[in-house]
């Protein structure tokens, strides 16, 4: 599902607020409620109904997230026994890190779309960065944590994001820090294995360290 700004959200329309119900590119069943109107004037439905876009499916132009999503599924499928090939996912994350390192500049979560006089006129529910960190980590730590090459280039992502992005977006980050060290103690029971795969390196092996 997508949006932009109605009519009946712009100043003409006093004291009227938008609240959309669900996020940019989630599902939405038959019949579930889409927008809230708040406060001011009788509604115009049809500007509303106007205002929304549906589609069979996610897009990146209409929702970010997305392109974290599908970038992930390719890392992951490259991890799969039957392609097992690492390197594609390490460029993946690559990839992944760049976008993360964009999204920690931005202002996520809820926004908030105003008039000319400052007025909230349209409400967005959008993921916020700790839901941006679990999309990007999650699901490859879990299924590539038992490759050196991939365990050190996701700590070395970590790191970097943690020396790059302020203060207080830091804790998801360390979450998963500490998720990997975990997942590395229970797949490596040799320390040797274990330190060579917990050490960060941006090339995943053979590059420069930290």
């Amino acid at each position: 599902m997508g949006c932009s700004l109605p009519s009946i959200a712009r100043p003409s329309h006093e004291g009227r607020a938008i609240e959309v119900a669900v996020e940019v590119g989630s599902f939405v069943a038959h019949g579930a409620p889409v927008l809230h109107a708040r406060g001011g004037s009788a509604v115009d439905e049809q500007a509303l109904r106007r205002s929304l876009m549906f589609a069979k499916g996610r897009t990146v132009t209409q929702d970010p997230a997305f392109a974290l999503r599908c970038t992930v599924d390719v890392a992951i499928r490259a991890l799969s026994p039957a392609v097992n090939d690492p390197t594609s996912a390490l460029e993946g994350l690559d990839a992944l890190g760049g976008m993360l390192l964009r999204l920690g500049a931005r202002q996520l979560g809820v926004s908030a779309v105003l008039d000319a006089e400052g007025t909230v006129r349209l409400v967005l529910p959008t993921a916020g960065w700790d839901a941006m960190v679990d999309l990007t980590l999650t699901e490859i730590r879990r299924y590539g944590c038992e490759t050196p090459q991939v365990a050190r280039r996701m700590r070395a992502l970590i790191d970097d994001l943690m020396a790059r992005v302020p203060t207080a977006l830091h804790a998801p980050l360390e979450r998963h820090r500490a998720l990997l060290d975990y997942d590395l103690d229970r797949v490596y029971p040799n320390p040797v294995d274990r330190d060579f795969a917990a050490h960060p390196d941006r090339m995943g092996i053979g590059g420069q360290i930290g």
